[in-house]
């Protein structure tokens, strides 16, 4: 396992990470505010730990990434595409492969 050097900036160390051009530094923000939203913890308590104003909606509004919304195109997408591949295999005969669409 390689050390990081305190002089050595993480960000360099990072560069060569597979994810590294998707997410960035700022991300872990906003993951760990909404694991800790969807584990439970008091959004209040949230804020509070990383200092954001009670009063304002800054969390919600640009921080809070609830994996639902994206769990929900996914299955629709599913429904849509697969739907078709269900009623092909179920209209065949006994035995035979279903065609699959190509789209």
């Amino acid at each position: 396992m390689e050390t990081v050097e305190t002089r050595d900036h993480p960000r360099e160390k990072l560069m060569f990470c597979d994810h590294f051009t998707i997410f960035n530094f700022h991300s872990t923000r906003a993951a760990a505010s909404t694991v800790a939203a969807q584990g439970g913890m008091d959004i209040v308590a949230v804020k509070q730990h990383a200092n954001w104003s009670l009063t304002s909606n800054t969390f919600e509004r640009y921080y809070y990434k609830p994996n639902s919304r994206y769990e929900q195109v996914a299955e629709m997408v599913d429904q849509i595409i697969f739907m078709d591949t269900i009623y092909d295999t179920i209209s065949e005969g006994a035995g035979e492969d279903a065609a699959i669409p190509v789209l």
